[in-house]
């Protein structure tokens, strides 16, 4: 086991450090020169698929440089290290794997911004979309995102999807809905709505986890509050549905506003 971690900007470098955690006392190796500001996003490739990387224990990387980039964990020479490397052209604030039906990896990012995007296994850009975008304006529900909490590797791709990447968005209001694409290679692909869970917080939500094994999410906002909540398995059904007990929705499409400073505001 490898543990990696990333530090802020100290004079001109902003360092990845590997530790071996039997032996904590040192960091086995340390890359300086992968990026030039802070680190904001570190996470692993999880091996064992047969479309996986075969190159190493391999690391993404993403920090405020705008740079999004793969690295061999174990090669001690930096400048062997390096995979590949794309550029967002702004400050990356999260970063992940998604993967498709084979386990196949792919790259996604999102910006200080709220700007999205999906990358290819080399760091070529798939697809850029603004996170704000997917709403809803129904008669029996109203949603409107407003920024992103975060993503999770779902244990399968839902419903058709050729993709196993979740998104929690939030709203100001401190509501959170559960929203999917069913691939990101068309740019006309449909953003799907498939469960919201409301009136938990005020303000702003800032953490997502959830735990599928146990059917639970755990949230956490700017009002200092903890949530634990009812998350079920979302239903694989891909036509338009009504709002169910426990603010369940059936997946169904999602509009895409184009002006972001019209969008109405949620209705409680």
């Amino acid at each position: 086991m490898t543990i990696a971690a990333g530090t802020e900007l100290q004079g001109e470098d902003a360092s990845i450090l590997y530790w071996d955690p039997r032996t904590p006392a040192a960091p086995l190796r340390v890359h300086s020169s992968t990026h030039s500001d802070d680190i904001t996003a570190l996470h692993f490739f999880r091996p064992g698929t047969p479309s996986a990387p075969s190159t190493g224990n391999i690391l993404l990387s993403a920090s405020s440089d705008g740079l999004l980039c793969t690295s061999n964990a174990d090669e001690a020479d930096e400048d062997e290290a390096g995979l590949h490397v794309g550029n967002f052209g702004c400050s990356i604030a999260q970063a992940g794997w998604l993967h498709d039906r084979t386990g196949r990896p792919a790259a996604w990012a999102s910006s200080d911004m709220e700007t999205f995007s999906v990358w290819t296994t080399e760091l070529d850009r798939i697809q850029d979309v603004d996170i704000r975008q997917p709403s809803v304006h129904r008669q029996d529900l109203t949603w409107v995102t407003d920024y992103l909490i975060g993503c999770h590797n779902a244990s399968s791709p839902i419903g058709d999807a050729d993709n196993d990447l979740c998104l929690f968005a939030g709203s100001n209001e401190g509501d959170v809905a559960l929203i999917t694409r069913p691939t990101f290679s068309d740019a006309n692909a449909p953003w799907l709505l498939h469960k919201t869970w409301i009136t938990g917080h005020v303000g702003i939500v800032r953490a997502v986890l959830w735990d599928e094994r146990n059917n639970v999410l755990l949230t956490g906002g700017e009002d200092s509050k903890l949530n634990v909540w009812v998350a079920e398995q979302p239903e694989p059904v891909m036509s338009p549905g009504k709002v169910k007990r426990g603010n369940d929705v059936d997946p169904m499409d999602v509009d895409e506003d184009s002006d972001i400073s019209a969008r109405k505001k949620r209705r409680a």
